[in-house]
C-alpha cells in the first residue's frame, strides 16, 4: 500500500488547502458584512459629531441666551451635558475608525494567500483518479476501509489544526486583556488618590493610564475580532454552539460612556469590570476548544490504530 499512502497524503494536503481556502472566503465574506456595518455606523457617528458640533457652538456664541441660561442655574449643565455627548460619540467614532483599518487589512491579507494558493482543484482531481485506478486494479475490499480511514484521519486533523489555530488566538485575546486590566487598575488606584487629594500631578496621571486603557481596548478588540473568525470556522465543524457574538461589540460597551461622566471613578471601575467579565467569557471559549480538541485528538489516535492494523495485516 505504498503507492496508496502517498496517494492519501497528497489528497489530504490538497484537501487540506481547499479547507484553508474555504475558511478564508467565509472570513473575507464576515469581515465584509461587518466592513459594512461599521461604515454606516462611522457615517452616522460622523454626522452626529458635526450636528452636535454646529449646536455647541450655536449655543456658546449666543451671548443673550447663555446669560439666561446661566441666570437659571442651567448653563454650564446644558454645555457640560451636550459636551459629554459629543466626547462619547467621539470615542465611538474613533473606535469605528479604528475597527475600519483593522478589517480592511484584514481583508487585504486573508485574499492574497488565497491568490498565492495553488491549482488546488485541478490538483484535487488528478490524485482522486489515481487513487480510483489503483483501487480498480487492487481488487481487495480492504482498500475500501484504508481509503475510508484514510478520510477521516484527514478531516480529524484539519479539525485539530483549526480548533488549535482558534486556541492560540483566543489565548491572544485573553493576554491583551489581561494588559487592559493591569492599565485600568492603575488608573482606578490612582484616581482613587486623585479624589483624597492627589493634586494636579495624581489627576495627570489618572488621565494618562486613561487613555493607555482607551489603547489597550483598541488592541483588544483587534484580537478579539480575529478570534470570532477563527471561531465561525470551527463552530462550523462541530456539533457544538458557544455565544461569540459579543467578541465584535466589546469595544463599543467599553466606550459607552467610559471616563466621560463626571463621576469618572466610578466609570474606571465600570470599565474594570465590564474587562474582567469579557475575560471569564474568554476564559470558558478557550476552555471549551481545549476539551473539545482533546476529544477529537483521542478520536484520531484510535483511527491511526485502526489504519496500522489494516496495513499490517495487509495481504497475510
Amino acid at each position: 500500500m505504498v503507492l496508496l499512502e502517498e496517494l492519501n497524503e497528497q489528497l489530504a494536503k490538497v484537501k487540506n488547502q481547499q479547507h484553508k481556502r474555504k475558511k478564508w472566503q467565509n472570513q473575507i465574506a464576515d469581515y465584509k458584512a461587518e466592513l459594512k456595518e461599521k461604515q454606516e455606523t462611522a457615517a452616522e457617528l460622523k454626522s452626529k459629531i458635526e450636528k452636535d458640533k454646529d449646536y455647541i457652538e450655536k449655543l456658546e456664541h449666543i451671548s443673550f441666551t447663555h446669560l439666561m441660561a446661566f441666570l437659571t442655574g442651567s448653563t454650564d449643565e446644558r454645555i457640560w451635558r451636550k459636551q459629554n455627548e459629543i466626547a462619547t460619540t467621539k470615542l465611538k467614532y474613533d473606535e469605528s475608525q479604528h475597527a475600519l483599518t483593522h478589517i480592511e487589512n484584514s481583508i487585504k491579507e486573508i485574499q492574497e494567500k488565497i491568490n498565492n494558493l495553488p491549482d488546488i482543484d485541478r490538483e484535487y482531481q488528478h490524485i482522486l483518479k489515481s487513487k480510483e485506478q489503483f483501487m480498480e486494479n487492487a481488487h481487495s475490499p480492504l482498500t475500501m476501509r484504508y481509503n475510508e480511514l484514510s478520510e477521516k484521519v484527514a478531516d480529524l486533523k484539519s479539525f485539530l489544526t483549526e480548533t488549535s489555530e482558534a486556541i492560540g488566538a483566543g489565548e491572544m485575546v485573553k493576554s491583551s486583556l489581561t494588559d487592559a486590566i493591569h492599565i485600568i487598575e492603575k488608573a482606578k488606584n490612582w484616581g482613587a488618590f486623585d479624589m483624597f487629594g492627589g493634586g494636579w500631578i495624581a489627576t495627570q496621571v489618572k488621565y494618562k493610564h486613561i487613555d493607555d486603557a482607551k489603547a489597550s481596548i483598541h488592541n483588544a478588540q483587534n484580537k478579539m475580532r480575529v478570534f470570532h473568525k477563527e471561531l465561525l470556522d470551527v463552530q462550523e465543524e462541530a456539533d457544538w454552539n458557544i455565544k461569540i457574538s459579543g467578541l465584535l461589540t466589546f469595544a463599543d460597551f467599553f466606550f459607552d460612556g467610559i471616563f466621560i461622566d463626571y463621576i469618572v471613578q466610578e466609570k474606571i471601575e465600570d470599565a474594570l469590570e465590564k474587562t474582567q467579565e469579557q475575560q471569564n467569557e474568554i476564559d470558558k471559549i478557550i476552555l471549551h476548544l481545549n476539551f473539545r480538541y482533546d476529544l477529537k485528538e483521542k478520536e484520531l489516535n484510535q483511527l491511526q490504530s485502526d489504519k496500522k492494523a489494516l496495513i499490517e495485516g495487509f495481504g497475510t
